[in-house]
């Protein structure tokens, strides 16, 4: 980028064009101003004298990660492989909307299954996990049928559909939990966004591990979780949201998303199996107690 002001200090010997645009880039990011100009020895980075100093030291550092980067193979990606869980999530969602229909308390569904703070503080945890199958009308049944088209499909493609089942109910039970202690008696939920943004914080959590993973920056430590928030912003905070609820999910997820990372491969497909079967047993053992 071409600047009208002085720049009279070269702050890189000459380099070829992919290495001086790379480093130009880590400039741009750093917000140091600069330019990228070719001569006879090759492309250099010029900067002026004020910021100099501050730029050889952002470029030793860059550097230094990559070296110190190049020293170890990097661990493979988790990655599981293609699922439709998340498809799969919202059908099922969809299909229990059509059995209890909208929110309304005179039915028994809602009745004995909703997020209640004061029945959960009673002792009633299985309200934890029911609520996050039922919904307060179609259109918060259809935002979550979107998101968990997108966010749960990514996780199980990363992790499994058996382990990503779990994550997300150990974040939408935990959100729910946290949020009854929070607000006390008198508040009352439902809806599968919490567990939808505990996929979301598992996706984060999962990042965060790569990174440790790598040695990368720690001073970047931070851009996995900002990403989460900044869809919690976008997608959790309307009108009518939970929006604490939703926080604790993504916590939760995160938490859960970073010791997932942990693992050197997924499980494979008879573990996954095993472990989606025993995380939809206790979503309907939930049910049963609630009913009973």
């Amino acid at each position: 980028m071409e600047q009208t002001t002085e720049h009279p200090i070269a702050v890189t010997q000459g380099a070829g064009q992919r290495a001086a645009e790379a480093l130009s880039l880590v400039l741009s990011a750093e917000g140091v101003d600069h330019v990228l100009r070719r001569s006879d020895e090759g492309w250099r980075l010029w900067v002026s004298s004020e910021d100099a100093e501050s730029a050889r030291e952002i470029l030793a550092a860059y550097r230094s990660e990559n070296r110190a980067a190049g020293r170890r193979p990097a661990p493979p990606p988790l990655y599981y492989g293609r699922t439709t869980m998340g498809i799969a999530l919202g059908a099922g969602l969809a299909l229990f909307f059509a059995v209890t229909g909208p929110r309304d308390l005179s039915v028994r569904w809602f009745r004995v299954g909703a997020a209640d703070a004061s029945a959960i503080l009673a002792g009633e945890g299985w309200r934890t996990a029911t609520a996050l199958t039922l919904h307060a009308d179609l259109g918060h049944l259809a935002g979550n049928v979107l998101s968990a088209s997108v966010f749960v499909t990514a996780l199980a493609g990363a992790i499994g559909p058996g382990v990503a089942a779990w994550l997300l109910l150990a974040a939408g039970v935990g959100g729910n939990a946290l949020c009854a202690v929070t607000h006390g008696p008198g508040h009352s939920s439902v809806g599968a966004s919490t567990a939808i943004f505990g996929a979301i914080g598992a996706l984060a959590g999962l990042q965060l591990a790569r990174r440790r993973a790598l040695d990368l920056a720690r001073r970047r430590a931070w851009v996995p979780v900002a990403a989460g928030l900044g869809l919690l912003a976008m997608l959790g905070t309307g009108a009518r949201a939970d929006v604490l609820a939703h926080l604790y999910g993504l916590l939760v997820g995160l938490v859960g998303g970073a010791l997932a990372g942990a693992l050197a491969r997924p499980p494979g497909a008879l573990v996954q199996w095993i472990l989606l079967g025993l995380a939809l047993a206790t979503l309907l053992a939930s049910w049963q107690r609630a009913l009973v």
